[in-house]
């Protein structure tokens, strides 16, 4: 029973960690503007870029009494900025509010907050991890994500825009961003962050002609390792409802431990 209560205290403790380190990170080289109602962060010159504008830290128990003029706010706000799309995150996944967002024209999408068990699997030999630091690593990077022709989002983005919004967060030392070799192939490229005793993975974007392979689950189970043997901590990561993250996190062997739920919808001036 004690033993019990240990990992359900360690598991909610995880759960907090991986949703602070979502808004971690979308703070991170970010311009923050407080709302009525949550938090704006954005990164100028990057609004054409879904994953560059976020608004967050929005409280759950406001429910179905988020008024309209808070909707009129964001949506000024956001119109003023040249957003292309609104995204406004909320703990959990409340139902409550599901009306009001549709009414705006937004839709509903939900992540799941993945935790690895302790113990790491054994990781393939012959792949190896190299942090992006060089004008030529990040070329390469960039390289990978226009022959991957997807951001790891999974909304529509220009690979260079992607980029350039990962070397920024990477140059507040708060995020790394590696390239994955098998032998000496570039096959993979994938970031972490680490928050509360948590090594986070962000943004895993594989070759094109090495999926359905195992590497990702290698690169998954790669970074496990790395929490474990290298910081001493848990590892976890989010994935998308139903999305190709999400099925390869489950293989790789993690469980969920929580969730988070994203409205979004097209800006005006994209429509």
């Amino acid at each position: 029973m004690i033993q019990r209560i240990s990992n359900l205290v360690a598991q909610r403790s995880c759960a907090r960690a991986l949703i602070e380190s979502d808004r971690r990170y979308f703070e991170m080289a970010a311009e923050v503007q407080e709302l009525s109602l949550g938090r704006l962060t954005w990164m100028p010159g990057l609004t054409g870029l879904a994953a560059s504008c976020v608004i967050h830290r929005v409280e759950t128990s406001v429910g179905q009494d988020l008024p309209a003029t808070w909707f009129d706010e964001i949506e000024q706000v956001l119109g003023e900025r040249a957003v292309c799309r609104a995204r406004i995150y909320f703990d959990g996944c409340p139902r409550g509010r599901d009306e009001v967002f549709r009414d705006r024209g937004y839709e509903r999408r939900s992540e799941i907050g993945y935790l690895a068990p302790v113990g790491h699997p054994k990781v393939p030999a012959n792949m190896r991890l190299s942090q992006v630091l060089t004008k030529d690593d990040w070329k390469l990077k960039l390289s990978l994500h226009e022959q991957a022709m997807e951001a790891p989002d999974g909304y529509t983005n220009q690979a260079d825009l992607w980029v350039e919004m990962e070397r920024r967060k990477c140059a507040t030392g708060l995020m790394r961003s590696f390239l994955v070799r098998l032998d000496d192939e570039i096959v993979a490229t994938v970031g972490t962050i680490v928050n509360d005793g948590l090594l986070r993975l962000k943004n895993i974007v594989v070759s094109p002609h090495m999926r359905r392979r195992g590497t990702g689950v290698g690169v998954v189970q790669h970074l496990w390792q790395m929490a474990e043997v290298d910081y001493g901590c848990r590892f976890g990561v989010f994935g998308v409802q139903g999305g190709k993250g999400s099925k390869l996190y489950s293989r790789a062997g993690l469980y969920e431990v929580t969730r988070q739920t994203e409205w979004s919808r097209l800006m005006a001036a994209q429509l």
